[in-house]
């Protein structure tokens, strides 16, 4: 995951905006940024939207930004619900889970296999392999959570 410092991305986008006599408020860079934790990509994207649809001598909000966020999410439903067809139940059990946490220190611990209704601690395990092996599922600093944000979210929302 690339990401760029908090302070010098804000003044990046704040000039790209001023410069097309658009503006952003502050706390919608911030919210965009937290949301994706700062990974650069998620973070690009979403501004490209609020960039494309904030009009001249207006300036986006964190509304605008919410909103942003849902377009993005439904211009991929279609790709999001074709891609649960190819997991198990188990798989797709899981993957809900994780989204609906966003990130997890351990997958088959047992508060979060009893607050999700997943079977048992190996059946999560078994589950969880092959969407680590292909990357569905990664872990970062401690935590499992879902590569594609914009699927995490889109799995949070939609179950």
């Amino acid at each position: 995951m690339y990401v760029i410092d908090r302070n010098k991305y804000k003044e990046f986008a704040a000039v790209l905006f001023q410069k097309s006599g658009k503006g952003m408020y502050a706390e919608c860079f911030d919210y965009v940024y937290d949301m994706f934790e700062g990974h650069t990509w998620y973070v690009q994207y979403v501004l490209n939207r609020l960039f494309e649809t904030t009009q001249v001598g207006t300036s986006a909000g964190k509304a605008d930004a919410t909103d942003s966020v849902s377009y993005i999410l439904d211009i991929y439903h279609r790709t999001f619900q074709e891609m649960l067809t190819h997991f198990s139940d188990k798989q797709k059990s899981l993957l809900i889970a994780i989204s609906k946490e966003g990130k997890v220190s351990g997958l088959s611990g047992m508060s979060f296999i009893s607050s999700h209704g997943l079977s048992s601690a190996s059946s999560v395990q078994g589950a969880a392999r092959p969407l680590l092996a292909n990357e569905t599922i990664v872990q970062e600093n401690g935590f499992y959570r879902i590569s594609n944000r914009f699927f995490s979210m889109w799995l949070d929302r939609r179950f």
